[in-house]
């Protein structure tokens, strides 16, 4: 499935083990399962590059799933039609979402940010909801991180609104 996240690299057995200590190394690990398997697949197609950016626990991992399933399920019979690479992290600052949005362009492949907007109201059901049980004080500090943070003006942005 082309569907990458650094969550992947902390799987072990099935189980979800994070260690704040090897996010910097489950990023990297990310971002070359990202190229490996863009080059992989260059040469029977990429439709387009869809980078999800949002807190833990805003929906981007069950908007991913929908779309790709829907994607799927609309494109299956056509054999040749090329598919979408998904990166599916938070993706809260510039800095991470840069890497993925130049080896897109490099490669002439066109890119969406799909970014799930939430507000603060909801940062107490987001964390009662989240997949990995991130503490409240976590989604709290990355929802600040989020807001204080600007895209360029220039980037594929296309805000979804968080859904309960």
């Amino acid at each position: 499935m082309p569907i990458i996240s650094a969550d992947d690299y902390f799987m072990k057995d099935g189980k979800y083990n994070f260690d704040p200590r090897l996010l910097s190394e489950a990023h990297n690990h990310c971002f070359k399962t990202f190229v490996n398997r863009f080059d992989h697949n260059y040469n029977y197609g990429i439709s387009e590059v869809i980078i999800m950016r949002g807190i833990s626990g805003s929906g981007k991992s069950r908007y991913t799933e929908q779309y790709y399933a829907k994607y799927c399920f609309d494109m299956i019979p056509k054999t040749d039609y090329p598919l979408p690479i998904i990166i599916d992290n938070t993706n809260l600052e510039a800095w991470e979402i840069a890497p993925y949005i130049a080896y897109a362009n490099m490669k002439k492949v066109p890119y969406t940010i799909v970014e799930i907007v939430v507000y603060e109201q909801d940062l107490a059901r987001i964390a009662d909801r989240n997949q990995h049980s991130v503490p409240y004080v976590s989604i709290q500090k990355q929802y600040e991180k989020y807001m204080k943070s600007n895209l360029p003006p220039f980037w594929n942005v296309k805000p979804i609104s968080c859904s309960f």
